[in-house]
């Protein structure tokens, strides 16, 4: 069967697909930038350990590299997925560098995903005797009890960006407290964490 020199000539286009998986990697990227800031907001630094240390100095900005890498690979491919007419192609770019913000943003403000609350949550009732036991230590005018004292400073801590989180049982209303170095959130039912930075 001969072939016509029309169909020889047209050139075959690739066809405009929508590229999930960019969207995917996009969302897990997010997810993870996120979701390792969450950690290290949980996680004692142990001096005991160099699994935080390494994670801190080495997985962190790994991380962060990978991501901005695919961002500038994603906004690279959009441009030329616009000029060669592919739509598709071009949108799933720019929905997954918008879905790496929006995973992270998501992951890093929703409570639901605080570490914090899950573990005040599986542990109410150790918490809340441990709370009983110091209050009946402390003075009848304090009203609150710190339960635990964490470490959590991330990374290179230069210049006073030591991060400490004390987990405070209260009967009143600490949310939204805040000094100089300090800030108190509301973490479930009588429990508050208060960040501060020394």
């Amino acid at each position: 069967m001969a072939i016509k020199s029309e169909e020889i000539n047209t050139p075959i286009r690739p066809k405009d697909t929508w590229r999930v998986g960019r969207i995917v990697i996009g969302g897990f990227l997010g997810f993870a930038c996120a979701a390792m800031g969450r950690a290290f907001d949980f996680w004692n630094d142990d001096s005991a350990t160099t699994l935080h240390a390494i994670l801190g100095f080495l997985g962190v900005p790994l991380l962060l590299l990978v991501t901005v890498i695919m961002l500038l690979a994603y906004l690279v491919a959009a441009f030329i997925s616009l000029c060669r007419c592919r739509f598709r192609r071009m949108s799933s770019s720019l929905v997954a560098i918008v879905f790496v913000p929006l995973c992270f943003v998501t992951i890093s403000r929703v409570p639901i995903f605080d570490p914090w609350l899950w573990y005040v949550i599986f542990n109410k009732s150790t918490l809340e005797a441990e709370a009983a036991a110091k209050g009946n230590t402390e003075p009848a005018s304090q009203q609150s009890t710190t339960i635990e004292e964490r470490d959590v400073t991330f990374g290179l801590a230069l210049g006073g960006n030591n991060h400490f989180i004390d987990l405070i049982y209260s009967k009143n209303n600490l949310d939204g407290q805040t000094t100089d170095n300090s800030s108190t959130t509301h973490i479930y039912g009588n429990f508050y964490r208060r960040d501060t930075f020394m």
